[in-house]
C-alpha cells in the first residue's frame, strides 16, 4: 500500500465529521438570525428574503398566470414584487435573463 501524503493524513473521519457539524451549526444559526429579523418575506434591511430568488420566483409566477412576456418589463415585474412582498418600498431585483428568440 502506498504511503499517505501529509495532506491525506490531515483528512480524517473525525475531522470531516467535525467540519460537517460546524457547517450545519453555522447554517442553522444563520437561518435563525435571518428569519428572526424578518417581517414576512422581507429581511431586517428591507430586502426580500433570498434577493436573488425573488426575481426568479416572480417571473415564474407571472408566467404561470399568463404574463410571461411581462417579466421583461421591469416596471411591471417590480409592481408584482411589491404585491408579492406586501411592501411598496421593496427594492427591485430584475429579471435580467434575455428573452428567448
Amino acid at each position: 500500500m502506498p504511503a499517505l501524503s501529509p495532506t491525506d493524513r490531515l483528512v480524517t473521519r473525525a475531522r470531516m465529521r467535525l467540519v460537517a457539524r460546524c457547517m450545519l451549526a453555522a447554517t442553522i444559526i444563520g437561518l435563525i438570525i435571518l428569519f428572526a429579523g424578518a417581517q414576512g418575506t422581507v429581511d431586517s434591511l428591507g430586502r426580500p428574503l433570498g434577493t436573488d430568488f425573488s426575481n426568479v420566483w416572480t417571473a415564474g409566477w407571472m408566467a404561470d398566470h399568463g404574463r410571461a412576456a411581462e417579466a421583461w418589463d421591469w416596471t411591471i415585474q417590480h409592481d408584482v414584487q411589491r404585491q408579492v412582498h406586501h411592501d411598496p418600498a421593496i427594492p427591485f431585483y430584475g429579471w435580467h435573463y434575455p428573452p428567448p428568440s
